[in-house]
């Protein structure tokens, strides 16, 4: 992952935070917002029960009630509203972590990469340097850093039971989850192993939120980042489109996809080339209007769509229909994808897979294959002050599905080595090349 793409990902990130003093809490005040949350839940969440049952749910709730046992701070407290979420098995299911108290965490200051059962330094940023990039991470304050993110794990709610999304959150946003998780010690102590075997020990300073992301404000930083990426491989014979989000305003999105297909049109490539990396979601807008580039005749979603009325009664929508554009692509289709294509980004790729518009390469999508829950219910826990979001929409692909909770499945699984990563390889374009110069020959 490059430093563009993490800076997009801790500003997506940076959205679901909440300013709030640190509060302490009584053991009754804790175990009222808690039973206050599940109340709301069970009243407000449209899919509750979509990949956990009432038995389990309940079971979770009432151990974590148990856990209770003395006062507690704002931050400890919200450790326990995640690992209820976590049970729900919903990444739309949001508790937001106090943002000013993030902000002035001390924050460790790398991310990590994991390949072959071992766990490197990706992104780095000690000061002063100890030339750690790419080095092993053995441990962390004598504690295994495999165990340390199993940890971390047990808080993070994907949807169902995907398990790409976890583990890429978790790593290259790791500094944040540590510090929201484990501890925030200004020193830690780290045991790396280099190349010949020999372990190191190393005291590593933290650093602060800022000094993590970049000095310059969110807007600027921003703007560096490409979120949408276009050329033309007239070498290997594809044209590239790489689309990092959705959340770009649908009038803007149109403009830019449109001006974009104008060309592509003209140029009429062979083989086109849609990545959906890092694509977190957005406007499902936007995820039919690049639909509508892509088909040849007009599609009914496959896709159920339902929603709570502010009765808490579910209503389903109307089956949307999207009729192919004039200058439509006619050629060969290629969807790369990883454990962060969510949200707007996976339902686009179920689709395109239902449709069997292209050949899949990369890895499962964070998403669900057969759809989602979805939107936002804004809801304040009166002790802890913590904001949750919970969803009120609810998406399910019409088609049954024999892997309920899985995402979309490459026809391409790419694996990375260590060296792939260090040399910044994109096997997700290498395979690409390889299958349009083995259709040629």
């Amino acid at each position: 992952m490059n430093i563009k793409t993490l800076l997009l990902l801790l500003l997506v990130f940076s959205i679901y935070q909440v300013n709030a003093q640190e509060i302490k809490l009584s053991k009754q005040e804790q175990i009222s917002d808690l039973s206050n949350y599940m109340e709301v839940l069970k009243n407000k969440h449209i899919g509750l029960y979509r990949y956990a049952s009432k038995k389990e749910i309940k079971e979770t709730y009432n151990n974590l009630v148990e856990s209770i046992i003395d006062s507690n701070t704002q931050v400890e407290f919200y450790k326990t509203v995640c690992k209820l979420n976590a049970e729900i098995k919903c990444g739309h299911t949001i508790v937001n972590h106090p943002h000013n108290i993030i902000k002035s965490q001390a924050l460790l200051p790398f991310t990590l990469f994991y390949v072959e059962n071992k766990f490197y330094v990706q992104y780095d940023k000690t000061v002063p340097c100890k030339h750690i990039k790419h080095k092993q991470v053995i441990s962390i304050d004598d504690k295994k850093i495999d165990l340390i993110i199993d940890n971390i794990k047990d808080y993070y709610s994907p949807d169902g039971y995907i398990e790409t999304r976890t583990n890429n959150f978790t790593l290259n946003l790791f500094p944040i989850y540590f510090a929201r998780l484990i501890d925030t010690n200004s020193t830690h102590e780290i045991v790396f192993l280099d190349s010949i075997g020999k372990y190191d020990t190393l005291v590593v300073k933290s650093i602060s939120y800022n000094n993590l992301i970049g000095s310059k404000s969110s807007k600027n930083e921003e703007k560096k980042v490409e979120l949408v990426k276009y050329y033309t491989d007239s070498i290997s014979n594809y044209t590239y489109l790489g689309l990092n989000t959705f959340y770009i305003k649908p009038d803007t999105f149109k403009t830019i996809i449109d001006s974009l297909f104008l060309v592509i049109n003209k140029e009429n490539p062979e083989n086109l080339v849609i990545d959906l990396r890092g694509n977190t979601g957005g406007k499902i807008k936007n995820e039919y209007l690049l639909m509508s580039y892509l088909i040849s005749n007009k599609l009914k979603v496959p896709l159920k769509r339902y929603r709570l009325d502010t009765n808490n009664r579910k209503w389903p929508f109307s089956r949307e229909k999207i009729s192919p554009q004039t200058n439509a692509y006619s050629g060969n289709l290629y969807f790369l994808m990883d454990g962060y294509s969510f949200s707007a980004a996976a339902e686009f790729l179920s689709i395109a897979q239902y449709l069997k518009l292209g050949i899949f390469i990369g890895e499962e999508t964070g998403g669900a294959k057969d759809g989602c829950n979805y939107g936002k219910n804004k809801y304040e826990l009166p002790n802890s002050k913590l904001e949750c979001y919970i969803p009120y929409h609810k998406s399910v692909f019409t088609k049954s599905l024999s892997k309920k909770g899985r995402g979309i499945m490459p026809d391409y699984p790419i694996v990375y080595s260590k060296n792939d990563i260090i040399n910044k390889k994109d096997l997700c374009v290498l395979k690409v090349n390889s299958l349009i110069k083995s259709t040629n020959q």
